[in-house]
């Protein structure tokens, strides 16, 4: 095994606290217009592009002048809800001033559009410790498809092999196998699946968790 000297981070759900934002935000949106229960769809798009979501709804709601309401409310209570607070998961911050103290480099490598990647990281005061951004804008493959990852590493300076991915979604966690980098599972909504499980490095609960678990078995 190559040794590991870069980091990759997915966004939502691994140092933001806001996927559980844009799920609240879409189920109040479809239960305000009388559009049912949206959970599950939501759920499925997690890890996706916006462009992959907007097609799974569109095909769900059948019409894109419903689409088009529904989303402008979903778009509009989520930022109203992030314009207060950008949530960050446990350990975000400690993780990445941890990783800056040993001089390991990391990119972040999110399916959301880089304006908004580079908009949260600024509000959050985490965006100088990214060395590299890549956001779904910038790739024509979204997630589980290898090609973000593949373009953080690229980006960094590294083989796949010297990286380690820090992911929570199914979609995350397949392509990190896809492009060949070592992979940890940070679960957020979704409880995983044994077979998702077994693609991973490792699973840990909380970001505090993986920088045990890179210390104990990168020595990192």
């Amino acid at each position: 095994m190559n040794k590991k000297t870069a980091l990759i981070f997915d966004m939502d759900g691994v140092l933001f606290d806001t996927e559980r934002v844009y799920l609240e935000s879409c189920q109040k949106a479809a239960s305000e217009m009388g559009l049912g229960d949206v959970r599950e769809l939501c759920l499925s798009c997690i890890g996706i592009t916006a462009e992959m979501t907007r097609r799974r709804f569109l095909e769900y709601f059948g019409d894109e002048e419903i689409l088009r309401s529904f989303w402008e409310e979903a778009g509009r209570i989520t930022r109203e809800t992030l314009s207060r607070e950008v949530p960050l998961k446990p350990g975000a911050r400690e993780i990445l001033v941890y990783l800056r103290e040993r001089d390991i480099p990391t990119a972040l490598a999110s399916s959301t559009r880089t304006e908004i990647v580079r908009r949260e990281l600024s509000q959050t005061g985490l965006i100088d410790y990214f060395s590299k951004i890549v956001g779904g804008d910038a790739v024509a493959n979204s997630k589980p498809h290898p090609e973000i990852f593949l373009k953080a590493a690229e980006l960094l300076g590294k083989d796949p092999g010297e990286c380690i991915i820090v992911e929570d979604s199914v979609n995350g966690i397949k392509a990190a196998e896809a492009a060949g980098i070592t992979a940890f599972l940070v679960p957020d909504l979704i409880a995983p699946k044994e077979d998702v499980v077994r693609k991973a490095y490792g699973v840990a609960e909380s970001l505090f968790e993986v920088m045990e678990l890179l210390s104990r078995n990168f020595g990192i």
